[in-house]
C-alpha cells in the first residue's frame, strides 16, 4: 500500500514536472519568435531585397560590358552612333537603378535612439 502510494506521487510529481518544462519551453519560443519577428525578420527582407538589387546591377553590367566590347569590335560598323544611344541609355538605367538601391538603404536603416 505504501509502494503504491510512493509510485504514484512520484508520478504526479513527473508530470508536474512535464507540464512545467513544457510551459517554460513554450514561453521561450514565444520570446523567441518576438525577437525574431522585431529584429531579425527585417534584416532578412533588407538583404534579400538587396541580393535581388546588386543581381540585376550585375546583369545590366555585364550588359554594358557586351556593349562595350561590341563598340570596340565594329568600330569600323555605321551602327556605332545607334550602339552608343543604347549605352548611354543603359547606363542612365543603371546610375537610376544605383540611385534607386541607395534611397532603399536610407530607408531601411532604423532611427537610433537616444539614452537619456
Amino acid at each position: 500500500m505504501l509502494g503504491t502510494f510512493v509510485s504514484f506521487t512520484a508520478l504526479l510529481v513527473a508530470f508536474g514536472a512535464l507540464w512545467f518544462a513544457g510551459e517554460a519551453n513554450k514561453r521561450a519560443e514565444f520570446q523567441q519568435q518576438t525577437f525574431y519577428d522585431t529584429r531579425i525578420k527585417p534584416i532578412k527582407n533588407t538583404i534579400s531585397k538587396l541580393i535581388g538589387t546588386t543581381r540585376s546591377i550585375s546583369q545590366k553590367i555585364n550588359d554594358l560590358d557586351r556593349s562595350v566590347e561590341e563598340l570596340i569590335e565594329g568600330s569600323g560598323n555605321k551602327d556605332v552612333s545607334r550602339k552608343l544611344r543604347q549605352l548611354e541609355l543603359n547606363l542612365n538605367e543603371f546610375q537610376g537603378e544605383i540611385e534607386r538601391l541607395e534611397g532603399q538603404l536610407n530607408a531601411s536603416r532604423p532611427a537610433r535612439r537616444r539614452v537619456g
